[in-house]
């Protein structure tokens, strides 16, 4: 939408600067159907020049005006990195601050729509408000006309309207009260007619075109009133020269005078001003050379061609500009996820010293504290950002704080119920290499907030040591590289793709698999980086024992 208003508003400049041209050069001049090609002409050419492929190696200050306004009419909204051109200069491509500052500001909303929809919506209310009303001229010129009786004159269709009606033609209608075919149809008949010869209802036709996609112009409706006077004097031209006494025809003008027209889409006979059109029959007719003023519109139409025109870009400069935005763009990724990356860090050191400290101090001399299956909550996201929450897949969004301390609040009180005591409840966290990092970060975070808001409620409940029943006691495994807990298992066909992949490794599926194969088969065992060596360790001992001739890789 945004490349069509581009278009459209630099065809309505187009617009206005020719009819500024047209009632400077050719309004007063007598050469009607001169006036009327130029009109055609020029109306057609306000919609190519926009479209004219022009290039320049520097932009003037125009030029620049004109491709700023571009890029926010035709800014797509993205979540992802923009490719930015700036402005060539002879020095190279000139990617100022102000001109990025504006690319950056064309995301400013308006109650919660872009720019871009407002104007859109605003353009588009415009355009169909001005449609319906054309809609609705024609339906009425239409009702008029259909069904009622037809007379034939040649090649057009007279209808006579019992009721009154000021006289018009369309197409290849005319219409005419009966009161005034009565009084003075020959001479109305003539000039209705004139209008059909000259098919000045494809000019309407094509004038109400125009004003659909340009009602904002002004300039576009002055223009309308002009085609009509210009359609007047020009039928008015008509029927002088088809031998109709000019004095009688003049007198009939000052009698149908006064009255009101009200079908936009037709030619009516009183439309224009009596003055106007009687001064212009009396005009003496205009030197042949007056219409060699039209060639004053070349160089205005040339100006606005190089208005329009677009910095041209070498191969190499296009090259060039790509990729020091795509490194720009790179660099930047890189930065925020080196942010996030410390983030992850600084947040997963705090669990993991809060987590120490609460061991250190329920260390026994017979050892740690010995926990409830019950009392560790696990949280898995995969490659895909996908969220298993305790064996509940959870689609995104969702609010992760709420679900965590809902989760770990009922969990407590099922405790106090059965066991009645209120013991401490642990968070797994574990997530892939492929994870969004953001959300990791993010969901680390949630953790924290929902650890907070419950320590708050066993503070309000007067609970001194809130260590103690709510501890900060979050793992974090990651990211993994193979499976949910960092390894993974290839059976058969090593180096290729392999028979079977196994990520939930137990002594049941060892004791499976080797059932299945056989002890001798070809296995490969894989942990990543976040595998502890003693873990690791356990798990090639264990694996060894059902398939001794297992390869195993520890990949950092």
């Amino acid at each position: 939408m945004g490349i069509f208003l581009f278009f459209i508003l630099k065809s309505s400049v187009c617009l206005f600067l020719f009819t500024m041209l047209y009632i400077t050069l050719l309004k007063d001049i007598t050469h009607f159907r001169f006036s009327r090609w130029a009109f055609w002409v020029g109306t057609v050419l306000c919609w190519l020049i926009p479209l004219i492929p022009v290039s320049v190696s520097v932009p003037s200050p125009v030029q620049q005006s004109v491709m700023m306004v571009g890029e926010i009419l035709e800014e797509t909204p993205s979540d992802g990195p923009k490719v930015v051109a700036g402005f060539p200069t002879e020095s190279g491509w000139d990617t100022r601050a102000e001109y990025l500052s504006l690319q950056q500001g064309k995301a400013e909303e308006i109650y919660g729509l872009s720019l871009l929809t407002v104007v859109s919506l605003l353009y588009g209310m415009g355009a169909v408000g001005v449609f319906l009303f054309f809609a609705y001229s024609f339906g009425r010129l239409w009702h008029l006309i259909y069904g009622k009786p037809v007379q034939r004159e040649g090649k057009f269709r007279l209808v006579i309207i019992p009721g009154k009606v000021c006289s018009f033609s369309w197409w290849k209608y005319i219409v005419m009260s009966e009161e005034d075919y009565r009084q003075d149809g020959s001479l109305i008949l003539i000039h209705e007619k004139m209008h059909l010869s000259y098919y000045h209802t494809l000019d309407l036709g094509w004038m109400h075109c125009l004003l659909i996609f340009h009602w904002f112009n002004p300039m576009t409706w002055v223009l309308w009133k002009e085609l009509r006077d210009l359609h007047e004097y020009e039928a008015d031209e008509g029927v002088i020269l088809s031998g109709v006494n000019m004095v009688q025809y003049q007198l009939l003008l000052v009698k149908k005078a006064v009255g009101t027209r009200l079908y936009s889409m037709a030619n009516g006979f009183d439309h224009s001003k009596l003055k106007n059109r009687i001064g212009m029959m009396l005009k003496k007719r205009s030197n042949g050379w007056v219409r060699l003023r039209i060639l004053l519109a070349v160089p205005v139409a040339a100006g606005v061609v190089y208005a329009f025109a677009q910095p041209e870009m070498s191969e190499k400069q296009m090259l060039s500009q790509v990729e020091v935005v795509a490194q720009d763009a790179l660099l930047q990724d890189t930065a925020a996820q080196s942010r996030m990356t410390e983030e992850i860090a600084s947040m997963t050191k705090f669990f993991k010293e809060k987590s120490d400290a609460w061991w250190e101090h329920h260390r026994t001399p017979e050892g740690r504290y010995i926990w409830r299956t019950t009392q560790v909550h696990r949280i898995f996201i995969n490659g895909n950002d996908e969220v298993l929450f305790d064996n509940d897949y959870r689609k995104r969004p969702f609010d992760v704080r709420r679900a965590v301390a809902e989760r770990l609040r009922s969990a407590r009180e099922a405790d106090v119920r059965q066991n009645g005591k209120d013991e401490p409840h642990f968070l797994r966290l574990v997530y892939d290499v492929k994870s969004d990092k953001q959300l990791v970060l993010q969901m680390l975070k949630d953790i924290k907030s929902a650890l907070d808001d419950l320590r708050e409620e066993y503070v309000a409940k007067g609970v001194s040591d809130v260590d103690e029943v709510c501890p900060y006691m979050v793992s974090v495994f990651g990211p993994r590289k193979f499976g949910i807990d960092g390894t993974e298992l290839l059976i058969g066909a090593v180096g290729n793709e392999p028979k079977e992949r196994i990520y939930n490794i137990s002594w049941k599926t060892l004791k499976h698999y080797q059932k299945k194969y056989g002890k001798n088969t070809s296995v490969m065992f894989r942990a990543d980086d976040s595998v502890g060596e003693e873990s690791y360790a356990w798990m090639c001992k264990r694996i060894k024992q059902y398939f001794p001739n297992a390869k195993t890789n520890h990949v950092r």
